[in-house]
């Protein structure tokens, strides 16, 4: 490995939080701050505190809640792909509606959890996302298992053809990426450099 990818893999993952439920975000920051290879690097309370965000942290991922007020988080996500293509957006929400799911990975996010979701499985998913892979939170993943299954398409992206469990990556570090292929197994598995997270997750 050359020195500045060495230099990547021991620095520590760089977070960035947008919820405007203050107690959730403070949570979250809480348990995540406890583990040795993430840092949060800013808490924002809506998208344009966000996008500013992302703009004076450099963050590598960032936990997006879909129902933010004034800007959604569909559009923050929207308009951070455009912008920020080298933050890797995982998007944290209250809903399992289908048409989310499907309209976010289209935008390009590189995963969807609800926040049901383990303190462990929040954890790892942010490691996974910043490690290039996809991540969706199993409640969702088997609806869109059995649609690809049946030859539909996921937000105008044809269901992939070499196996839908298949775990999607992309260097950290990169300008620029491709629109992901979702992983239906991705919490399903070890993330990569998998942790123990010691706090617990509400919300």
């Amino acid at each position: 490995m050359d020195r500045g990818g060495l230099s990547r893999a021991l620095a520590p993952i760089r977070v960035l939080i947008v919820d405007d439920h203050a107690l959730v975000a403070e949570g979250t920051r809480q348990l995540l701050e406890v583990e040795p290879d993430l840092e949060v690097v800013g808490q924002a309370g809506n998208a344009e505190e966000g996008l500013d965000l992302f703009g004076r942290t450099s963050p590598d991922v960032a936990l997006v809640d879909i129902n933010l007020p004034g800007m959604s988080g569909l559009k923050l996500a929207r308009v951070a792909a455009a912008s920020h293509p080298e933050v890797r957006v995982l998007i944290v929400s209250a809903y399992d509606d289908y048409a989310y799911v499907t309209e976010v990975l289209d935008i390009g996010v590189c995963g969807y959890l609800l926040k049901t979701v383990s303190a462990k499985e929040l954890v790892d998913a942010v490691r996974a996302v910043a490690d290039g892979v996809v991540v969706l939170d199993k409640a969702v993943s088997g609806r869109l298992a059995r649609r690809w299954r049946g030859g539909s398409t996921v937000g105008g992206t044809p269901r992939p053809r070499d196996g839908a469990g298949r775990l999607s990556h992309r260097p950290r570090g990169g300008a620029q990426r491709a629109p992901p292929r979702p992983s239906v197994h991705a919490l399903r598995q070890p993330a990569l450099r998998a942790r123990r997270a010691t706090a617990h997750h509400h919300r």
